[in-house]
């Protein structure tokens, strides 16, 4: 597939509008549930509210950084693919030369 290939551009395109829409509802989501422990933290003062407040917020790392991070793979995935990206390895095409030597 050449760089200027519909198929090509049409896929780096789906992996990045995928990729966009779980980042921004996955972070949406991260954070409304943050700022809502955050405001019941502030009305309820205490220190073992607060103390969990910290494993909470490991809680939302790891379960909301997470799509986040495979949301920025794919967004990185898309762009890589409709630049062509870079061959892992070049191919010398005199090995695969089929003509006998002279």
């Amino acid at each position: 597939m050449s760089r200027g290939d519909p198929s090509r551009r049409l896929f780096a395109a789906l992996l990045i509008a995928i990729g966009v829409l779980i980042v921004t509802l996955s972070g949406l989501c991260s954070l409304a549930a943050l700022v809502i422990l955050v405001g019941s933290a502030a009305q309820q003062p205490s220190s073992d509210y607060l103390q969990g407040l910290g494993q909470l917020l490991v809680f939302f790392l790891v379960f909301g950084g997470t799509p986040i991070a495979a949301g920025s793979a794919l967004i990185y995935a898309g762009l890589r693919v409709g630049r062509g990206g870079t061959p892992a390895f070049k191919v010398d095409r005199k090995v695969f030369d089929t003509d006998p030597p002279a």
